[in-house]
């Protein structure tokens, strides 16, 4: 990326956090250094796995498969049993 791009970028990120609160501000640019610091080689698998621990669509998509494939394969016994 060349320098004239790295400035129009924070130029735009420095005026989208006007917006913001303090507190939003600060808590982002902590949470931007505490990533751009733990980007290494050897963390990246655990810190993909612990994020996605994190995310609620995870969950959701878990609670969904463990709850609707064994509710799929009783319907299934069910329609064919009946079907005798």
């Amino acid at each position: 990326m060349k320098g004239t791009d790295n400035k129009a970028l924070h130029d735009e990120i420095w005026n989208k956090l006007q917006h913001h609160n303090e507190a939003y501000v600060h808590k982002f640019l902590q949470e931007s250094l505490r990533k751009v610091g733990s980007n290494t080689s050897n963390n990246r698998v655990s810190d993909f796995l612990i994020e996605l621990l994190r995310t609620p669509l995870f969950w959701g998509s878990l609670l969904s498969v463990t709850l609707g494939v064994p509710a799929f394969l009783f319907l299934i016994t069910w329609i064919l049993g009946m079907a005798d």
